[in-house]
């Protein structure tokens, strides 16, 4: 990770791109231990983590967002269809 800050030139999104399985939940701790680290002098503070930083965390939020929508969505659609399938075989029954 030292070594992709230092790369990069503190660039977060350029960073994470090169960490092995990294995925938008690993991103803050991923921020947090380079903060440390910067803090602790074991790296130099650059512009780009602080601005990158908060710029990967606002697009994580927003991916997160999105799929809680899409997951919401994509359960009430199910219980719909099953509703309204569920009501059509109940007048069919009834009509015949």
């Amino acid at each position: 990770m030292k070594a992709a800050y230092v790369s990069y030139d503190g660039d977060v999104e350029r960073m994470i791109s090169e960490l092995k399985c990294c995925t938008l939940d690993d991103i803050e701790r991923h921020c947090q231990t380079l903060q440390t680290m910067i803090d602790s002098r074991q790296l130099t503070h650059r512009k780009n983590f602080t601005r990158s930083a908060a710029q990967v965390r606002r697009r994580a939020a927003a991916s997160r967002q999105v799929l809680f929508v899409l997951l919401f969505t994509d359960s009430i659609t199910h219980r719909l269809t099953r509703a309204a399938s569920d009501f059509y075989s109940l007048n069919y029954s009834d009509a015949v």
